[in-house]
This record gives structure tokens, C-alpha cells and sequence, in this order.
């Protein structure tokens, strides 16, 4: 997983990153490869927890990054390029998955859950959830997007990843069209967010499931509380303008990403930033929002 923050980085122009990129993951080469695609993407997750541990979490983001995967830094650029243009900083980075939920055609997944910064002393200096999207290669599962917030420290420690009865993948018919009506999905979720606030867009398009991730405050899990905390904070008007689509070759899953700003006019509490979304579908039902966490700019004030 990885953090929002301040090292020092080289920044890259992405004009293609810029553009809606429709498109399809890679369809998984067998059905063999493609059971138990959670626990296989999970089993990523913790050797690459182990490779920060062991190698330092520069070397470990520079070598389960997809060649072409997202990093926020904090404009959208390659990862790594960005983990390149980055020192190797003395510290700890630690963390493990909670959460995590694979495409039935074992090419795209997710893992979510907590993580635990400390200094070269072992003093811990942070805490915080991560996101971390993956798709399979020739290789192995590599990172697609990483994103990390900060939180307080948790009253008690999220648990840790236990495989779901019905989680091994089989195969499953490709749907050349999911990338799209995916897009469209986040289209019309930005569009009510605008219109109606970003609360009804989430009662709107939330799965039971639904996590939602901000800085600074705990998680919240479950569209009813989502709902609810994003009620609080109605006085801001949302508005964001989608940039990309990924979906798996199956279609039952997908990561949309884009520009984000809340704004309370006059008020001091302008918001801008990029977003990483995840959806789930079943068969051809509509795309139901799974996960929504942001990657903030530094704090701007209102004009």
C-alpha cells in the first residue's frame, strides 16, 4: 500500500492518463489459474508486505508495480517513475488486508486494510487504511493503483483476511462492452453527486459492502453508515469529472478513477483531488459501488 505525502518525486507528463481509458483487463489464461483468485491476490498483498519489510518499501512499490500503474503524487502519474524519483527512506511500512474480492475470470482483484508507519527505531509514527488494485500478468499479480489515507489509530485492530465460501473464480464469459458501461456507471454517479449531493449518489449506487476511505477519519463500512457520514458533510458541493475505466475480461468487476472537488464557497474549505472507485456486478445488473477512497492535493482555501 502507499501513502499521500510529500517525498520528493519527478513530475511526468500523462497525457495519455488524461483521457478516459476504456478498456479491458487482460482475460485469465485458464480456468485453473483462475480459482481461488482472492487468496492468490491476497498472497500478493502479504509477500509484498514482506518485501517493505525486508527490502524497504521503495524497492518493494518498484517491484510489484504493473509497468503501468497509477500512482497520485499527488497528480496522476506513473508509479513507477514516481517510486524511482524517491529515496530509499529509513522507516518501517506495515501492513495486511481485510478485505479483498476478485473478478470471477481471475484477472482483476482488490485488498484493502489497515497499515502502521514507524520510524528506523520502531516507533510508530502513523496509521492509516490502504487500497491496492491488482491484475494478473504472465508474471504474477501486479499493483494496477495504490492508494493510502490517514487515520487515527483504531481502537481495535481490523481483522484480517478469512476467504469467503463462494470466493474461488471459474471460468466466465468475456464482455467486451463492461469497461464502458462502467464508465457510464461513474458518469451517472458523478452527475448525482452534483445534482443531488454526494450522499444521495452513494444511497444511490452503494453495495452493501461499501467502504468508504477519508483522511483522518475512521473507515466506514456499509452503505448506511457511508450514507450517513457523507450527510455530515452535506454543506460541501461535489463535483468531479471521471478520467478512466478498468474492467475485468468477466465483467463483474472494475476500478474507475478521476478529479474530485468539494467546496463550501467562502468558507475556507476547498477540497481538490483524484478518486479510485471499485464496482461490483452480478451477470447484468448495474455496477454497484464496492469502494470509494480519495488521494486529497495539500490543503487549498477558497478564493
Amino acid at each position: 500500500m502507499g501513502l499521500n505525502d510529500s517525498y520528493p518525486m519527478r513530475r511526468l507528463s500523462i497525457s495519455t492518463l488524461a483521457t478516459l481509458a476504456v478498456c479491458a483487463a487482460e482475460p485469465a489464461r485458464t480456468a485453473a489459474a483462475q480459482a481461488g483468485a482472492e487468496a492468490q491476490i491476497v498472497a500478493a498483498e502479504r509477500a509484498f508486505a514482506a518485501a517493505a519489510g525486508r527490502d524497504g518499501f521503495r524497492d518493494a512499490f518498484l517491484a510489484f508495480a504493473h509497468d503501468s500503474a497509477l500512482a497520485f503524487a499527488p497528480e496522476p502519474a506513473n508509479a513507477k517513475a514516481v517510486w524511482r524519483g524517491r529515496p530509499r527512506t529509513p522507516g518501517l511500512l506495515m501492513w495486511y488486508p481485510s478485505f479483498a474480492r476478485a473478478a470471477r475470470s481471475g484477472d482483476l482483484g482488490f485488498t484493502t486494510g489497515s497499515y502502521t508507519s514507524a520510524d528506523s527505531a520502531e516507533h510508530v509514527t502513523g496509521h492509516g487504511q490502504y487500497v491496492t488494485v491488482w491484475r494478473k500478468t504472465a508474471d504474477g499479480w501486479r499493483f494496477a493503483v495504490n492508494v493510502g489515507i490517514t487515520n487515527p489509530r483504531p481502537m481495535d485492530p481490523a481483522p484480517e483476511w478469512r476467504p469467503r465460501a463462494d470466493s474461488a473464480t471459474s471460468a466466465a464469459a468475456v464482455d467486451p462492452d463492461a469497461a464502458r458501461s462502467l464508465a457510464a456507471a461513474d458518469s451517472l454517479f458523478v452527475a448525482q453527486a452534483r445534482r443531488n449531493g454526494f450522499a444521495a449518489a452513494v444511497q444511490a449506487y452503494g453495495d452493501a459492502e461499501l467502504r468508504v476511505l477519508r483522511p483522518r477519519l475512521p473507515p466506514r463500512v456499509g452503505q448506511n453508515p457511508s450514507v450517513a457520514a457523507a450527510m455530515l458533510d452535506r454543506a460541501r458541493r461535489y463535483t468531479a469529472r471521471p478520467k478512466g475505466a478498468t474492467a475485468s475480461a468477466a465483467g463483474d468487476l472494475g476500478w474507475t478513477w478521476g478529479e474530485y472537488r468539494y467546496e463550501n464557497s467562502g468558507a475556507g474549505r476547498r477540497e481538490t483531488g483524484h478518486y479510485v472507485r471499485i464496482w461490483a456486478r452480478d451477470g447484468g445488473s448495474p455496477w454497484r459501488l464496492l469502494l470509494d477512497v480519495v488521494a486529497p492535493r495539500p490543503a487549498e482555501r477558497d478564493e
